[in-house]
């Protein structure tokens, strides 16, 4: 309990990693990835308190080379002290060991899911990737209450420039 207490009301410094558009100076349309570290501030003097990140978000498209390059500006809004803390959560996308180009997400479904296609000895279900859009990802054995993973090639972060070779998607998929 004390220990909880304690991460209530202390000052933590996390690491926050965004995946952002941005532009080179010939036009081409890249993804990067940012790392800003972000200290919150105690939970019950400042909740709903909005953590703004400056010069984070995405790169609009120059429209004219004189003009310089505008990023969005995100702010975070910590709902509940327990979105705070953590390695990672559900849905969010995280390098994959320290990977430029590999990437990693967590998914938590029931097992009686409807998404979930069942096979003999594997299964399937659709998962968000990095563009937004859905891609299958197959698990090997049988459909059962557990951890599972599946590496889904050429689904990560461009390796050069939008268009050529990808890294890889892994997923860590927890069945309940």
């Amino acid at each position: 309990m004390m220990e909880l207490i304690f991460r209530i009301f202390s000052q933590q410094t996390i690491e926050v990693c965004l995946f952002r558009f941005r532009y080179l100076e010939d036009g081409t349309k890249v993804v990067e990835v940012v790392r800003r570290r972000v200290k919150l501030k105690p939970f019950l003097a400042d909740v709903a308190a909005t953590i703004d990140l400056n010069d984070t978000g995405n790169e609009f498209p120059p429209s004219h080379p004189a003009l310089s390059k505008y990023k969005q500006r995100l702010s975070l809004l910590p709902v509940d002290e327990s979105q705070s803390y953590g390695d990672n959560y559900d849905g969010q996308f995280f390098p994959h060991n320290d990977s430029m180009y590999d990437v990693e997400v967590h998914h938590t479904v029931y097992k009686d899911d409807l998404r979930i296609q069942k096979h003999l000895f594997s299964f399937e279900i659709d998962i968000p990737a990095l563009n937004g859009q859905s891609v299958l990802a197959k698990f090997k054995g049988r459909l059962k209450r557990g951890k599972f993973s599946a590496v889904l090639k050429g689904e990560g972060m461009w390796k050069f420039y939008e268009g050529g070779p990808r890294g890889d998607l892994y997923v860590k998929m927890v069945i309940k």
